[in-house]
């Protein structure tokens, strides 16, 4: 399984959920061309990083909806 990002409890405070990204940084990542063939570039990159109070979401949601934002983030 795609690794769908950080998560954080948080019960001790008032809300129920909080999406938050880190900050943008450039990273090497392997691409592939329509060929083919795989090269080395930099992109931007951030890991969303999302909490909530596990009294009002099951975290298997939380994990589908960082998988779901990931996959149109990167198409």
């Amino acid at each position: 399984m795609p690794r769908a990002g950080q998560v954080e409890d948080l019960a001790r405070r008032a809300r129920a959920k909080q999406l938050e990204p880190e900050a943008i940084v450039r990273r090497p990542v392997v691409v592939t061309d329509a060929d083919g063939n795989q090269s080395i570039a930099i992109r931007p990159m951030a890991n969303p990083i999302l909490g909530w109070d596990h009294r009002a979401l099951d975290g298997i949601y939380a994990a589908q909806f960082l998988t779901a934002l990931r996959r149109r983030l990167e198409s």
